[in-house]
């Protein structure tokens, strides 16, 4: 009863806290209409692809339909793609009048201490001379004004980088399941308006982040950044911290976009996990101990009060109730976000428990090694 009572009491007050006192990251935040500059600075779109013909032929027309008025370039940082992804790529940009503004590049052989996704947008920036560089995914498909809104609002508030959380498909049961929490866990971990806060901590959303190049250059240019795991928020952090003149702090800016649609699919479990267990959220751990937290905190944050409920304890079924109630209806947010009936807030608990256990898949990779001798892939 102690112990029921205690794990009861803790998720209350964990639930309490992050309702309260986190920065409120279960209220989507989202960017406010920027004036116009005088004068449209260049950009160059890096998107690095592998085997992504598919994709390319639902989002590149959107791009190259921006309706930008300054210098503009996209460079596709072709990843030994199987499937005729910079053919694509080209014959699209063909199709639009647009075949000017491409360039494709093949990823070079990849050096030690590199990690393999920000070598190749290293390979992108180093064709690029532009003033600002917008990273983004093959999957996302832009509305024909977002270079122009994102341009804007660099250039009024001063960012060094702009960040866009893109709006994922919510259609199978899969999806309405894991997309929200994804982005709800995303959130909790990194509260935008904390993260928007110049003294606080930083995160950005590597769907869409446009970067002014001259902050690329002041931290060192990718290379700073070589080894990241998750990159999106490594490069927010490095540019927070030294992104500014003479090394001084950047401004960074992460929201919500209702417009920018990542198109990705997750039509079975397999894929849902597929995409969790790649997640940042989940691959970024580098200790067994921030695992171990982890593990406990998911537990008592979303298995307890599921559990305690049911013990049949007055007090703790009170406080698991609580706790569950509370977690429900800042969760709601996220849900209507996506325009899903309320009743999907629900199934937070169930996506937290996969997460979790997404999570404890990561002991795999830091267990000790022994002989130096491990092997590449954990168990299914």
């Amino acid at each position: 009863m102690i112990i029921a009572a205690i794990l009861s009491s803790v998720s209350l007050l964990g639930w309490l806290y992050l309702a309260f006192f986190h920065g409120q990251f279960w209220r989507p935040q989202f960017d406010e209409q920027a004036q116009m500059p005088p004068s449209w600075p260049s950009v160059d779109i890096v998107i690095h692809a592998h085997d992504e013909a598919n994709v390319l032929r639902q989002t590149l027309p959107f791009l190259f339909a921006q309706n930008y008025a300054g210098n503009w370039r996209l460079i596709l940082v072709d990843d030994h793609s199987q499937d005729g992804t910079a053919a694509i790529a080209t014959k699209i940009a063909a199709d639009e009048h647009q075949s000017n503004r491409l360039v494709c590049v093949e990823t070079p052989d990849i050096p030690d201490g590199w990690n393999r996704k920000v070598f190749a947008l290293n390979a992108g920036v180093e064709q690029s001379a532009a003033e600002y560089i917008l990273f983004t995914e093959p999957d996302i498909q832009h509305p024909m004004d977002n270079i122009r809104q994102l341009i804007s609002r660099a250039i009024e508030s001063k960012f060094d980088l702009v960040s866009q959380l893109a709006k994922m498909n919510c259609q199978s049961v899969i999806e309405n399941i894991f997309v929200p929490a994804s982005v709800f866990f995303f959130a909790m971990v990194h509260p935008f308006r904390r993260s928007n806060d110049p003294d606080r901590s930083t995160a950005a959303a590597g769907q869409v982040m446009l970067v002014k190049q001259r902050a690329l250059h002041n931290i060192g240019g990718l290379a700073r950044i070589k080894s990241a795991v998750a990159v999106n928020c490594e490069l927010a952090k490095a540019i927070k911290t030294s992104g500014g003149e003479k090394e001084t702090p950047g401004k960074t800016w992460i929201s919500f976009s209702k417009q920018v649609k990542c198109l990705s699919r997750f039509f079975d479990f397999r894929d849902a996990w597929k995409m969790i267990v790649t997640s940042t959220l989940v691959s970024q751990y580098r200790s067994m101990l921030s695992v171990v937290m982890t593990i406990i905190g998911g537990f008592i944050l979303f298995l307890v009060p599921i559990i305690l409920p049911a013990s049949g304890w007055p007090m703790a079924t009170e406080m698991g109730l609580g706790a569950w109630f509370i977690m429900t209806v800042i969760y709601a947010t996220i849900i209507l976000f996506y325009d899903l009936s309320l009743a999907w807030a629900f199934t937070l608990p169930a996506a937290g428990l996969v997460y979790i256990a997404a999570v404890t898949r990561q002991i795999w990779h830091l267990r000790p090694k022994s002989n130096g001798l491990s092997t590449d892939k954990p168990p299914s």
